[in-house]
């Protein structure tokens, strides 16, 4: 739902992902072929040194998670986006035209997080979807 009369709108979008225990995380020993980490939202630069971690597992965790996090997806309604929603756009437009404007989807958010090591590719694929 968007409100297109305020001077700023938002819309959010968020999903939570486990948060992994940093001494009990283990590295992957082999990452994905470069075509699969491209497909599913690294971009080029981010494969650079690209360490992935995944959870162990622990008696004090559940899985290798010691909690969860919010990933966010924020739309700022702008007034390109605005236009296309009162011509009656499709989502995937206003999704173009805000990811043209520096927009993170969710699936980008959570691989940055991964590459953080805060959490797993795993996860991240879990719950979210492809750009």
């Amino acid at each position: 739902f968007f409100f297109l009369k305020q001077k700023t709108a938002y819309e959010l979008m968020p999903s939570l992902v486990g948060s992994e225990i940093d001494k009990r995380q283990q590295k992957v020993p082999e990452l994905p072929p470069k075509e699969r980490l491209l497909s599913l939202g690294f971009k080029e630069e981010d494969l650079h040194d690209l360490t992935l971690f995944e959870p162990k597992g622990c008696s004090h965790c559940k899985g290798g998670f010691s909690g969860r996090f919010a990933l966010l997806e924020t739309l700022p309604v702008t007034e390109p986006i605005k236009r296309i929603i009162l011509e009656g756009g499709s989502a995937l437009q206003i999704k173009e035209q805000a990811i043209k404007e520096g927009m993170l989807t969710l699936r980008r958010c959570g691989i940055l997080n991964v590459m953080r090591g805060k959490t797993s590719l795993g996860e991240v694929l879990r719950v979210t979807m492809g750009d």
